[in-house]
């Protein structure tokens, strides 16, 4: 007779079958999940996602985003963090073109980056950070997003994507993942296999697994170079396996273990998981526990006396979305075996559009309702982004929220086409999710009990409040210790006061930092003081941080090219205009402060410290009239004389030169760090300024507007919120382009929901 128990951590409630035990055991279970559930605890994370409106940028123009900040383990909206990093990355050699903060508000951030003409083409990583997603230790839990700049879309068109390796004579690298971990002789026994090329995509196979020489089964991958077979190892047998297109290597099999424990998925419903576990003969009668975790949070623990073999079924109802990880332990709460499962993978937010017609005319209105439900049709208030844009700018693969915090920020490496198994129409992708599960390995997952420990004892990169400190180097005769700093913004004249410890400490948060992009922190020193402002720059510890660090990304095969440019189709310059190809503009360099408030210092500083002179005679620094009261300042670009070899005699009665030269005239050119030394200035970075997306609307007269209309992109809109029905309307109008648009709405709902929809129209002049 089999005896087990399961423990639901959700409301503390115990469901014991067949036996009730004892306060001992109960405490064991309560050990079991307090010791994964504290240490996730510890840790407080976040997980960022990133949406852009498209992929294919353009020179001098922008690009939007939209970030969501969630709780890591619940999914649900955070407000631990306040400050979100960006960058922006050549992904060729990592270098930097673009680093910026941006405020979270309510865990989301709605920002722009405008695309400076300079920046070279090609393929660029966005990247976004806040202090809560990257520690010194263990797995970061930022984002990153591959977009492509171009110069205009006409480059971009006819270019076919990678395709994914499957030539016969391609180098295959093949693996193989006993369920559970391990062969176990005279059991059955399930081996995943997965097979990849060089570059990491997948390969289709065929093979046969061979017992001591002899064939004992053919086999061929069943998705995405993925498959599993099984089979019953025998005693002194060994296992090996071939491959059709590598005839001249051997893969070994690890020696099935003489005893042990076969943990085994039986069957997986709507409803429950069914796990067969079976021991070996000579294994001795004992207690084992299963249980069965989800992000850090332990659902279900069940516990059973295992004499030959047993059934656990788990119930799916109260488990959310996403990876479980199921350990089974033995009477001593050690791991014995370990097992990744997929459930519940529709049990997610619906974003259901309704009103949207399949052509529309170019300018005219389109309103679209949205309604957002869970699985059971009930209506869920969310919050959700928008963007709706030419086809022609979608390149990079479908990377989504589903995607990213379901499986890419869960699993370590790299997944393949990770939107194939979220994808309804795809009739197997369960079966297809399970072999991933498998293949992936439990060690990959992010939050195995390793993992947790790591993040426990590991220490925030970016603290949520960044700290400087004043440092003196000189004191003066009539030394008063600094006591404040002020922070300013010259464009709009506001300030803030600073306090300094008795280490000459300060810190600077998101009150600082909101009062705008480029902001000075001014120190104040009496007579001869000489202070320096430490201040930590946090893009650099976030590099240090992720130095060395694997940064895993989907790989997505796109088996098309974009479709060949088409002028009357996206018409990218007017009829009857010429274009050119570049146009260099060159100039004599001088020294720009693009930072008004610098320029103006840089104007203060050439009249302060500039020591030059003209006598009344017209010569630039004349020796005669050194102290003259006629004397003038010299005027910037006009020509003035000087002398060549001046020289008085002892008693400066008499002087002779050898010459004299003409020459125009150029104040002495300082350096921004001169200048903020002199004026005893640091600069500081504040918040990345905000921009409101441009949506024209159209009436009666505006519609004949015979100027062109060439938006790429109609709508962006990254803060739609469902109300208590989940309801929401937006409207947009089209632009002059004959084409085809594609619309992406993501977003988060209550009880930690995430839900993804597209959808497609066209438009046409006729």
């Amino acid at each position: 007779m089999i005896y087990y128990r399961l423990l639901l951590m959700l409301g503390a409630l115990i469901f014991a079958e067949q036996q009730t035990y004892g306060q001992q055991e109960d405490s064991l279970m309560s050990k079991l999940a307090l010791s994964i559930n504290k240490l996730a605890s510890m840790a407080k994370t976040n997980s960022i996602y990133l949406q852009t409106n498209k992929d294919i940028y353009e020179h001098d123009e922008d690009f939007w985003f939209k970030s969501w900040v969630l709780d890591s383990q619940a999914h649900q909206i955070s407000t631990l963090d306040k400050t979100l990093y960006i960058t922006l990355t050549k992904a060729s050699n990592d270098s930097i073109v673009f680093q910026e903060k941006y405020k979270i508000e309510n865990g989301t951030t709605s920002g722009h980056v405008y695309i400076e003409n300079s920046w070279p083409k090609g393929e660029y990583w966005l990247s976004a950070y806040s202090a809560h997603s990257i520690y010194d230790n263990g797995q970061p839990f930022y984002d990153r997003r591959k977009i492509h700049i171009i110069s205009h879309i006409g480059d971009a068109t006819g270019k076919a994507f990678p395709k994914n390796d499957n030539q016969s004579n391609i180098r295959t690298q093949f693996n193989v993942f006993p369920e559970g971990g391990q062969l176990i002789e005279g059991l059955r026994n399930t081996i995943a296999f997965k097979a990849v090329s060089p570059n990491g995509y997948p390969v289709k196979i065929k093979g046969t697994l061979y017992e001591s020489g002899k064939t004992l089964l053919p086999f061929e991958s069943i998705h995405d170079g993925m498959g599993k077979l099984s089979f019953v190892p025998q005693v002194n047998q060994k296992y090996t396996i071939g491959l059709e297109n590598q005839p001249d290597t051997v893969y070994i099999l690890p020696n099935p273990k003489k005893q042990g424990i076969r943990f085994y998925l039986e069957a997986q419903t709507e409803n429950e998981l069914v796990f067969n576990v079976a021991k070996t003969p000579i294994s001795l009668e004992q207690k084992i526990y299963l249980r069965i975790q989800t992000r850090g949070m332990v659902q279900f623990i069940a516990s059973g006396m295992l004499k030959d073999s047993l059934l656990i079924k788990i119930p799916l109802k109260q488990i959310p979305q996403g990876i479980v990880e199921a350990t089974l332990f033995d009477n001593e709460l050690r791991p014995l075996v370990e097992r990744l499962v997929y459930v519940n993978l529709d049990k997610g937010m619906n974003i259901i559009v309704t009103g949207l017609e399949k052509l529309y005319a170019t300018r005219k209105m389109v309103k679209l309702k949205i309604k957002t439900t869970d699985s059971d049709n009930n209506s869920v208030p969310a919050q959700l982004s928008l963007s709706v844009f030419d086809k022609i700018y979608e390149r990079l693969g479908k990377k989504n929220i589903l995607t990213h915090y379901y499986l890419s920020t869960q699993l370590k490496g790299n997944i393949h086409n990770p939107d194939y198994y979220f994808d309804k129409s795809n009739k197997d992708r369960s079966d297809a999710l399970d072999l991933l599960m498998l293949t992936q390995g439990w060690r990959k997952y992010t939050w195995d009990d390793e993992s947790i420990q790591k993040r426990a004892e590991a220490k925030n990169v970016v603290l949520p409040v960044e700290t400087g400190t004043l440092r003196q180097l000189k004191i003066g005769k009539d030394h008063r210790p600094q006591r404040t700093m002020v922070l300013f913004n010259p464009d709009n004249n506001t300030s803030q006061i600073l306090e300094l410890d008795d280490n000459g400490t300060f810190k600077l948060d998101e009150s600082s930092f909101t009062m705008g992009r480029r902001l000075f922190l001014k120190h104040f020193p009496i007579d001869n003081d000489e202070y320096r402002v430490d201040l930590g720059n946090t893009f650099d510890k976030i590099k240090i941080a992720l130095t060395g660090k694997v940064k895993p990304y989907p790989i997505f095969e796109n088996k098309d090219s974009i479709p060949q440019f088409d002028s009357l189709t996206t018409p990218w310059q007017e009829q009857g205009t010429i274009t050119l190809e570049e146009v260099k503009v060159s100039a004599r360099k001088k020294s720009v402060f693009r930072d008004k408030y610098l320029g103006q210092l840089d104007s203060l500083a050439k009249l302060d410290i500039n020591t030059d002179y003209v006598c009344i005679s017209g010569i630039l620094n004349c020796e005669i009239h050194v102290r003259d009261p006629d004397n003038q300042k010299p005027v910037e670009g006009k020509v003035y004389q000087s002398y060549v070899g001046f020289q008085w005699n002892s008693n400066k009665t008499e002087y002779t030169i050898r010459g004299r030269i003409t020459q125009k005239y150029e104040y002495p050119i300082f350096t921004e760090e001169e200048l903020l030394r002199k004026n005893n200035l640091t600069k500081v970075q504040g918040f990345y300024g905000k921009k409101e997306f441009y949506s024209p609307v159209y009436d009666k007269e505006t519609i004949k507007d015979p100027l062109p209309d060439y938006r790429n992109t109609l709508l962006w809109a990254p803060s739609i919120v469902t109300d208590e029905k989940g309801e929401a309307t937006v409207t947009f109008f089209c632009s002059d382009l004959n084409t085809q648009f594609i619309g992406i709405i993501e977003g988060v709902g209550g009880e930690g929901l995430l839900g993804h929809h597209d959808f497609e129209f066209f438009v046409s002049k006729n």
